[in-house]
């Protein structure tokens, strides 16, 4: 198994590029996969440096729904065709840094369509390769969560609202 990082928030090869954010490229001798995709089509451009061809990748799973995560998504699957995309239902979530800047995944369903599978369940994409969606916290000291908001949209039963009308 080989694993490539693609973009990072340093660089120590000359002719490469960094951003803020975080992109592998994992290749398992029978799938090739990236693992996010940094925040933007940095990584893309770092993979053909590498001569890493962004055709041949098999799946992209995105670890979670933050810009720096997953801003290259959209170029990634300009050019690659036939990627699955892997990740939790909750990505396009709108989330906010506590500053409420949005700091969130931008849902373009005709790019993604019949190309994207939610995982909520423990999933093997290959031999030694397994996503785990649903990891528990235990120590919340671990995680930095109290700067980050998400923005939650309550959905009214149309139904619910004319019998609750008709009621008054």
């Amino acid at each position: 198994m080989k694993i490539i990082t693609l973009v990072e928030n340093l660089v120590y090869s000359t002719g490469l590029s960094a951003e803020h954010g975080l992109s592998f490229y994992i290749d398992t001798g029978f799938h090739k996969i990236i693992f996010d995709t940094g925040q933007s089509d940095i990584f893309l451009k770092n993979a053909e440096k590498l001569s890493i061809d962004i055709n041949d990748v098999d799946y992209v799973v995105i670890s979670h729904g933050h810009y720096d995560h997953t801003g290259g998504l959209y170029h990634f699957l300009n050019n690659n065709s036939k990627s699955k995309i892997i990740a939790k239902k909750e990505i396009f979530v709108p989330k906010y840094s506590r500053n409420s800047k949005y700091i969130g995944t931008e849902y373009k369903q005709e790019l993604i369509e019949n190309r994207i599978e939610y995982v909520d369940n423990v999933m093997q994409l290959d031999d030694f390769i397994y996503v785990i969606p649903n990891i528990n916290i235990y120590e919340s000291i671990d995680t930095n969560f109290a700067h980050f908001q998400v923005k939650k949209v309550i959905h009214y039963c149309p139904i619910y609202l004319k019998m609750n009308y008709l009621l008054f």
